[in-house]
């Protein structure tokens, strides 16, 4: 899983995942600043992992 941070702290992580603590997220995941699961749908383009 590779997990680049985003310039507003946010960090991303992607791998072959379907759920993560129990909430669905397929292959991709955004967690906040200080570390919750962000719940909001990722919009925009991706960094190339």
């Amino acid at each position: 899983m590779r997990s680049p941070s985003q310039q507003n702290g946010y960090v991303i992580g992607g791998g072959a995942f379907g759920h993560i603590n129990g909430i669905s997220r397929n292959d991709i995941a955004r967690w906040t600043p200080s570390g919750d699961l962000d719940m909001n749908p990722i919009q925009g383009s991706l960094p190339q992992f």
